[in-house]
């Protein structure tokens, strides 16, 4: 049983339960009730709420809406006997005219006899709640789950069709099988069904960004376009809660489809100038695929209003490789600026690609003395003692980083530790380090693909390298980069330079770090590999 998802119900159960309560003339009659829902309401004491709840049930068995509190109060606690006893007696107790109480009533029951992992009392309770509202949609989806989890598909649709025979309209059931058309690439029949819970509830975020996705997948850009700017548009409204499926999918469109997107957002702006859709569209700029676009946008906005758009047209040209260009922005702006930690921070990543190493340390002194910073200051420092070649003080650097707790990336770290200490012919000690973050990938913790096969690649294992490449991709940057340093790592020089052309082709700006790290080295002299960064250097522009 996919317990998440009937978490996802009892959540939704309780916070619609705030709805289902006792007609005002009575509750004003039971202070032990009103005290404990404003209790809950609030969300400040629910342990205070439960003790006047179990107080008002002993003393009014009558009061069926305490009940029903008490046993979705039971039932967020885990305490699922307690649960189905209290909602047992909410349900005798119960106006036979609130269904939507009685409904809830019955699918809080059913929720805590399927966390006792009882599906044949569940589904009772599930088919009395349906029976009691045939145009609640609630009980046919769990009901729909329970069999899905049994294999039992064949009832699962029978039941999600009983659901629109009982209610055609019903949002919830539409979602639902647009969600399961989805999944089975049925992308029309999906938006027929999205298009009908959203005729249903207009301003649904979600139903309106699972049909954006579906034009997508149709190739209606333009219509799943204006679906998501919807959307984007009732979120903000809505006090901004969530968001994260609009930005999943605004992710997605910015990279498939940014021309469209932008287009739409220009149309909306042309009709009625907004904050909103300023805004957006230049987050949209900011990650857009297409740099050169994206410069030449904040270069002009940048001419009309000055330092206000300063960091965003430095990340520009760091985006596009002019480094120097992006330093300059950054000096003009940076002292005027409310985004110090920004401007610090991308100020040091341009200081890396530029080389000026001196520079860099005076920042990096400045900005965090005293061990200030964490380990973030001691990882810049390594990769500068790295890149320079003095291994000494990239070690003595490195090990200072991993003193720190608040190393996000330590398999990251332990790699870079290794590659140090190869590079110092301390093989034992290196081959100590890579295969501790084989071992922290064999124990499930977060380790990227390609840093395992960089890993692979130093520890001799063909084989392992063979398999991660083949299944690289070829579109993506950082992995053309891996793919090109374990090339290297091999003594496959001739591979490697293919990797770094598709990386030039890709659009990579960031060729100069090619030319600092070791790896590369051996390759210097070579005239195809010369020949390669004159290129790249023309491509950049710097």
């Amino acid at each position: 049983m996919k317990k998440i998802f009937f978490i996802i119900i009892l959540t939704l159960l309780f916070a619609a339960g705030m709805h289902a309560q006792m007609p005002k003339e009575e509750a004003e009659a039971t202070p032990n009730y009103t005290q404990a829902l404003e209790a809950v309401q609030s969300g400040n004491d629910i342990d205070r709420a439960m003790s006047l709840l179990e107080k008002e049930v002993k003393t009014n068995p009558t009061n069926g809406y305490a009940a029903l509190l008490l046993g979705r109060i039971y039932l967020l606690n885990e305490n699922n006997v307690g649960a189905i006893s209290s909602l047992t007696k909410a349900a005798k107790a119960l106006p036979k005219g609130d269904k939507e109480s009685l409904v809830g009533c019955y699918m809080a029951k059913g929720l805590a006899y399927t966390f006792m992992n009882d599906n044949s009392n569940a589904l009772k309770c599930f088919e009395q709640a349906k029976k009691t509202d045939p145009k609640a949609g609630g009980p046919y989806l769990v009901i729909a789950q329970i069999y899905e989890e049994q294999g039992d598909s064949a009832k699962a649709a029978q039941t999600l069709a009983e659901a629109l025979k009982a209610d055609p309209t019903n949002a919830e059931i539409h979602e639902e099988l647009g969600k399961r058309a989805a999944n089975a690439e049925r992308h029309k029949e999906a938006i027929e069904h999205f298009s009908m819970a959203i005729a249903a509830n207009p301003t649904n975020e979600d139903y309106l960004v699972e049909r954006a996705v579906e034009y997508f997948q149709t190739d209606n850009a333009g219509c799943g376009a204006d679906d998501l700017l919807d959307a984007f548009q009732y979120w903000i409204s809505g006090g901004m809660q969530g968001g994260e499926k609009i930005e999943a999918v605004l992710s997605i469109f910015i990279e498939y489809e940014h021309k469209t997107l932008l287009s739409k957002i220009q149309e909306r702006n042309a009709d009625e100038e907004s904050f909103i859709w300023n805004i957006l569209e230049r987050a949209v700029y900011g990650k857009i695929p297409d740099r050169k676009a994206a410069l030449a946008y904040f270069q002009n906005l940048y001419e009309k209003e000055g330092a206000s758009v300063g960091l965003r047209l430095a990340q520009a040209y760091y985006d596009n490789g002019l480094y120097s260009k992006a330093l300059e922005v950054i000096e003009a702006n940076k002292d005027a600026s409310e985004e110090d930690d920004d401007y610090l921070n991308l100020e040091i990543k341009v200081l890396q690609g530029l080389g000026e190493k001196e520079k860099l340390m005076r920042v990096l002194n400045a900005n965090f003395p005293d061990n200030d910073g964490g380990s973030f200051p001691y990882i810049i420092r390594t990769a500068e003692e790295y890149y320079d070649g003095n291994m000494e003080a990239a070690l003595a650097a490195i090990d200072k980083a991993l003193e720190f707790d608040d190393m996000k990336e330590k398999s990251k770290a332990l790699l870079f530790r290794g590659v140090i200490l190869k590079c110092m012919e301390r093989e034992d000690e290196a081959k100590k380090e890579f295969n501790r973050v084989l071992k922290m990938a064999e124990e499930g913790e977060e380790v990227e693909e390609r840093d395992i096969m960089l890993v692979n690649a130093y520890l001799g294992n063909s084989e392992q390298v063979e398999e991660i490449i083949g299944k690289s991709d070829t579109d993506d940057n950082d992995d053309l980069l891996a793919m090109a340093q374990t090339r290297a790592i091999q003594g496959q020089y001739d591979k490697a330079l293919l990797y770094l052309e598709l990386l030039k082709e890709n659009g990579y700006p960031h060729y100069k770090s090619l030319g600092r790290d070791p790896v590369f080295q051996p390759m210097k002299d070579m005239a195809d590999y010369q020949q390669l960064m004159a290129a790249w250097k023309a491509v950049v522009g710097e």
